[in-house]
């Protein structure tokens, strides 16, 4: 097994959390995610230098923006599933979106992670396929995979958010041909993402909609 928990907290330790907040973590999927984010890239770094931790997190104030939820706390579920926008999964789907494709840790590890913190049956009904259509092998056309990956709201949303923060053009260290051919090839997928999905157009009504029942001012 290449994942173990107490492997994760004796890491956590030594970057500065102190065992009560590792413990709150250990209570909520989502902080579970964000540990095993943590822990799995520990030693990754972007092309800029930043650490690669940062990029899931980032799709996950990403998609808090997206639906609003970064100003208005009261998430209406309800509303959601009307416009058929994913919410549950979401969160940790972008936290361990790389951790597959991208460290030695399996699927296998994950759910066996999940179910010693008491999230077995979670992962397995809002984690573990999404997690199977966004894990890329490396050997399949890229353009391939992510057109399998709309078999899965999850995965497509969270495919959507990974290709807009891969597309932030002013964290590149360069921009020549290499990276301009890969924006494009990002932007077409991003196109098939919301084609299906119309992502944009829905959160956008879902933001409206949340402020005229919150009555909070909000900028769409």
């Amino acid at each position: 097994m290449s994942l173990k928990l107490s492997d994760v907290h004796e890491y956590l330790k030594k970057v500065g959390y102190s065992p009560e907040k590792i413990s709150e973590l250990d209570k909520t999927t989502d902080g579970l995610s964000l540990e095993i984010c943590k822990y799995a890239h520990r030693s990754q770094s972007r092309e800029n230098g930043e650490p690669y931790s940062n990029h899931p997190i980032r799709l996950v104030s990403k998609y808090e923006k997206l639906i609003g939820e970064d100003q208005i706390k009261n998430v209406d579920e309800e509303a959601l599933s009307y416009l058929k926008i994913p919410y549950t999964g979401v969160k940790e789907v972008c936290l361990l979106h790389d951790v597959v494709e991208d460290t030695n840790i399996t699927l296998d590890d994950l759910e066996a992670a999940f179910e010693a913190c008491g999230f077995g049956e979670f992962f397995n009904k809002y984690i573990k396929i999404p997690m199977k259509y966004i894990t890329h092998n490396k050997k399949e056309d890229y353009e391939i995979y992510v057109i399998n990956a709309l078999q899965n709201p999850i995965a497509s949303m969270v495919k959507m958010l990974d290709l807009q923060d891969n597309l932030d053009l002013l964290d590149l260290v360069k921009f020549e041909k290499r990276e301009y051919d890969r924006a494009l090839k990002y932007m077409k997928c991003f196109s098939y993402i919301n084609d299906k999905y119309k992502f944009i157009e829905n959160c956008s009504k879902y933001r409206r909609m949340i402020k005229k029942l919150s009555k909070v001012e909000y900028f769409a």
